[in-house]
């Protein structure tokens, strides 16, 4: 598992390695570019797997690495996940009884 909070200097460059089959950086600033390409403020871009990239920075910058290997199955329903299916149909039921407080305007 990886996990880098990386904060840049002004032309700055980071190789990260294909060391897992699963990983993602998240551009906590802008003048984050991975392999030449820029990546928007806010955004997370999730990495072939397999392919070893270049991380810059056109100005002092921030970003984050998460990666591992891959849990396995997951499921799914609204914002709800979970590697076990019994989980969400319990959540799916807490939500429909109205047991979860309101969502935020």
């Amino acid at each position: 598992m990886v996990s880098l909070d990386i904060i840049s200097k002004n032309n700055c460059k980071f190789v990260l390695s294909s060391e897992y089959n699963e990983q993602a950086i998240y551009s906590v600033t802008e003048g984050i570019k991975v392999d030449g390409e820029a990546i928007e403020e806010h955004r997370l871009l999730v990495l072939e797997s397999a392919n070893e990239v270049e991380i810059t920075s056109t100005m002092p910058g921030r970003c984050m690495i998460l990666g591992g290997e891959p849990l396995g199955e997951s499921y799914k329903w609204c914002n709800f996940v979970s590697s076990r299916r019994d989980h969400i149909e319990q959540a799916k039921y807490d939500w429909q009884q109205g047991k979860f407080p309101q969502v935020p305007e």
